[in-house]
């Protein structure tokens, strides 16, 4: 499906119309030629840049606790075996940031476009992400597939920062479902699965001195799936409206009870000058002047 513009293809939010221009708008070399590759498919429905910045997009725009617990939940749904003891957390982490189409260079000059990344002082996660393309295998320009590509240049990044790397391979189904879709989708599946539980596959194709073991890099790669990540981010922004919500009652409910308060104070104070100002127009008049001042006195503590 085709939409008749880019803005009907992504969700955003209304100030960030610029953000999203610019992240379609980089542009690349393909066969020579520079060519805009995001924004070529901005309006196509089978657009993997699409989905992405509308799901982490609008996850980086939440408050920094929603944004702790919605990353949280993408690292356990990534690692659905993983022994609860050695679950990453982002919960330590000051500062968080996600980037989406982020390009990092290793040290070797190689560098690579990244879907989707998270950053914090301790941690560096990239996320390839697919939709219904598999991953690029080698060939006479590459001499790595995509997975090797990502784990080369994203060793390398979070060696010299200090940092512990994972990667995360989105897709829409589980590994074990991939396998069955045919060899031209199943690609994907049967590398990162090689690569996961044989990690003796990865010698001598990540970049030397970035990494302490094999195992632990295989041990770090995470398959998360389209719906688990829906379902996430969706949470995230529905718990926060709901917060939202029921602030917004609590708070009108208070200034209903203290609007009630003014009235019966008010009313009695009416009562209690009417018993004494009966027939007496000076009374009356003060009386008057009195309880405009205490309305507005009453009002003023809302």
């Amino acid at each position: 499906m085709q939409y008749k513009t880019i803005y009907e293809n992504h969700a955003y939010y209304p100030d960030r119309i610029d953000a999203l221009i610019d992240f379609l708008n980089p542009t690349i070399n393909v066969n020579g030629k520079q060519t805009k590759h995001k924004l070529r498919h901005a309006r196509s429905s089978n657009s993997e840049d699409a989905l992405t910045w509308s799901c982490f997009d609008a996850l980086r725009m939440q408050p920094y606790e929603k944004r702790v617990k919605a990353l949280n939940e993408i690292m356990r749904d990534s690692f659905e075996n993983m022994d609860e003891s050695l679950m990453m957390s982002f919960n330590d982490e000051e500062e968080i940031y996600i980037h989406i189409g982020k390009n990092y260079s290793a040290s070797i000059n190689e560098k690579t476009e990244v879907d989707v990344s998270f950053e914090s002082e301790n941690k560096l996660v990239f996320i390839e992400a697919k939709l219904y393309s598999k991953i690029s295998l080698t060939s006479d320009t590459s001499p790595y597939d995509q997975i090797i590509r990502k784990l080369r240049v994203g060793l390398d990044v979070a060696k010299r920062e200090n940092k512990q790397f994972f990667l995360l391979f989105l897709d829409i189904a589980p590994m074990n479902k991939i396998l069955k879709y045919g060899e031209e989708k199943a690609a994907s599946a049967k590398y990162f699965k090689q690569y996961k539980e044989n990690s003796v596959a990865l010698k001598d194709k990540l970049i030397e001195n970035t990494y302490d073991t094999l195992e632990g890099v295989s041990q770090n790669m995470g398959w998360l799936t389209w719906t688990s990540l829906f379902k996430i981010v969706l949470r995230s922004i529905i718990s926060e409206a709901k917060i939202m919500e029921r602030q917004n009652e609590c708070n009108r409910d208070l200034t209903i009870s203290k609007i009630n308060a003014v009235l019966k104070v008010l009313s009695s104070k009416i009562f209690e000058e009417e018993k004494t100002s009966m027939n007496n127009d000076a009374n009356s008049k003060r009386f008057k002047l009195m309880a405009q001042t205490k309305l507005l006195e009453l009002i003023g503590r809302l």
